[in-house]
């Protein structure tokens, strides 16, 4: 997953919790709409952008894969659809949009607790709470 940086992989370790396995098996990918639940906002949909792989010599938690999502649906040449990667992580993180701060274009990496699954007619919908719990980290262009 070219996208996911060193920069970002360091800001989501630093937030190791859950992820919701059972409700996904036996699952595809395109039947399954992800939300968050936000105060006042209801649970807009969050887009999956990938799996962040616990490899390489600058993992701390190898093998730990984790679920990355953002507000924004992926450019359409990285529409991520690995399915059985998706359900091997341990947790899940939201990645802010790009702000300002101090001269530096930044991110937020929120850690996402998985709060239920619901089935629907055409899926599932899994619904997760932010934790309160986040890291930032420079963009790097």
């Amino acid at each position: 997953m070219s996208f996911i940086l060193q920069t970002q992989r360091e800001a989501i370790e630093d937030l190791i919790r859950d992820w919701p396995t059972a409700d996904l098996r036996g699952r595809k990918l395109k039947d399954i709409e992800f939300c968050v639940l936000e105060y006042g906002d209801g649970a807009p949909r969050i887009y999956c952008w990938g799996v962040s792989g616990g490899y390489g010599s600058c993992s701390r938690i190898h093998g730990m894969n984790v679920a990355v999502f953002g507000k924004s649906e992926p450019e359409s040449d990285e529409v991520f659809d690995d399915f059985e990667k998706l359900q091997t992580c341990y947790y899940a993180v939201l990645v802010s949009e790009p702000f300002e701060e101090d001269g530096q274009i930044k991110r937020r990496v929120d850690l996402l607790k998985h709060d239920c699954s619901v089935p629907t007619v055409n899926g599932l919908m899994v619904f997760f709470r932010r934790t309160g719990e986040d890291q930032e980290y420079v963009q790097l262009i």
